[in-house]
């Protein structure tokens, strides 16, 4: 896995003319990687460990919807959850929340976002939210 991932990293970074051919690369990997029903996807070029499409949509719709200064430490969290032989899951989640202003963002980041909420397991969220 950590020879694929340098190969998709070193691939983006030679050459800006190539990216619908390393982007073919990418979405052929990730087709195969399902089909033999492997626990891993590329995600924004890091190998991470994803079993449902909601997860990457939404992780790559993040990353490429936010402000530049959300999308590095966005970057830097896949990076660390995709960190092997096991993830740093805790540098992790510190790294995704680390640029929300305060917490009625995060509480509308995360409850007004279906497909995120879904990932988590949730079907129908009605919590209200009140900032202390």
């Amino acid at each position: 896995m950590d020879l694929i991932e340098f190969t998709i990293k070193y691939l983006y970074t030679i050459d800006r003319q190539y990216s619908r051919v390393v982007n073919a690369f990418v979405d052929q990997l990730n087709f195969e990687f399902e089909r033999l029903n492997f626990a891993y996807r590329v995600v924004a070029k890091e190998i991470v460990e994803i079993t449902s499409k909601e997860e990457i949509v939404t992780i790559e719709e993040a990353i490429h919807t936010s402000p530049f200064n959300i999308k590095i430490h966005l970057n830097k969290a896949l990076e660390l959850y995709a960190k092997r032989p096991t993830g740093d899951y805790r540098n992790s989640i510190k790294e995704s929340i680390a640029d929300i202003p305060d917490r009625q963002t995060l509480h509308n980041t995360l409850f007004n976002n279906p497909s995120l909420m879904a990932s988590f397991g949730y079907s129908n969220v009605s919590t209200r939210f009140t900032p202390s």
